[in-house]
């Protein structure tokens, strides 16, 4: 018997989607060269394919939608890009708290804070959509106001704190009169949601099936390892995951999630008659 090997793919970044798509469309295509058949994988595997598109779908359906009402937003711009300015200050202040080596106590404190609210800069919160930048701001607040309170106080935000809250809770009443009659961010994410289990079914199933065979288990997953490659480089240099687009695996600026019809494999270019929107935050 082999020897059975523990594989390098089981730790990882938590890929987005659009990856997970990309992974998916690959490892069909190689175990259709696998000289004995894998029924049970190739079902799972191709059922997360299908999920996978239909998440995308509704994706590329969102955030089409959501520009489309992007002028009955009842100022939700306006306010957005005061939050933006609100957060980029409170950042500039901790900044200059933490490098006040005058006040240790509240330079301590600085430092604490701006590292749970700010490791990677604003971008990454400013950079989200309408919805996800309100719902990080809103769990950002609930950091500020417990069990950083005393945080807050020390380093003079309060009065930011405050504007903060005042400014989310009015950005969330304006994104709640937007009209979602065709698909909600909710289903989105559930969608997502449903095909990230599906991956990760696939996922196991290899483990589980080739563990006695590193050379067949790289070759499933050697476009996961080199996602994770990618993914590692991006985040250095950005803070974040990236999309990617899931016929080439390569980093875009942003993934409207376009619908992939006709892709069954990985370096299949797709046209579609519409542009992806740009990501609104």
């Amino acid at each position: 018997m082999s020897e059975v090997v523990v594989s390098p793919h089981v730790a990882g970044y938590k890929l987005k989607p659009s990856s997970l798509l990309f992974i998916i469309l690959d490892i069909i295509v190689q175990l259709d060269t696998l000289q004995t058949p894998n029924p049970r994988l190739k079902k799972r595997a191709t059922d997360a394919r299908e999920l996978g598109r239909n998440a995308r779908s509704l994706r590329f359906r969102w955030r089409n939608q959501d520009h489309s009402v992007s002028q009955g937003r009842s100022g939700a711009r306006k306010t957005d890009a005061i939050i933006d300015n609100t957060l980029t200050s409170m950042d500039t202040s901790l900044g200059a708290l933490a490098r006040n080596d005058e006040a240790p106590d509240i330079q301590k404190k600085a430092r604490a804070l701006r590292k749970a609210l700010f490791a990677n800069g604003v971008r990454p919160v400013s950079g989200l959509t309408f919805e996800e930048q309100q719902q990080t701001v809103t769990e950002m607040l609930e950091l500020l106001r417990d069990p950083f309170a005393d945080h807050v106080a020390a380093c003079g935000l309060t009065v930011l704190v405050d504007q903060l809250d005042r400014l989310n809770a009015k950005f969330s009443r304006q994104l709640d009169v937007r009209n979602r009659d065709q698909v909600e961010h909710s289903d989105v994410e559930a969608a997502e949601a449903q095909f990230t289990e599906a991956f990760n079914r696939v996922f196991v199933t290899i483990l589980a099936d080739y563990c006695e065979e590193p050379d067949i288990l790289d070759k499933l997953l050697e476009q996961y390892a080199d996602q994770q490659e990618r993914a590692a480089l991006y985040y250095e240099r950005h803070g974040s995951m990236p999309d990617v687009d899931p016929n080439t695996g390569e980093p875009v600026d942003d993934d409207g999630g376009a619908p992939l019809d006709d892709a069954d494999e990985p370096g299949v270019d797709v046209d579609t008659d519409v542009d992806p929107e740009p990501t609104e935050a």
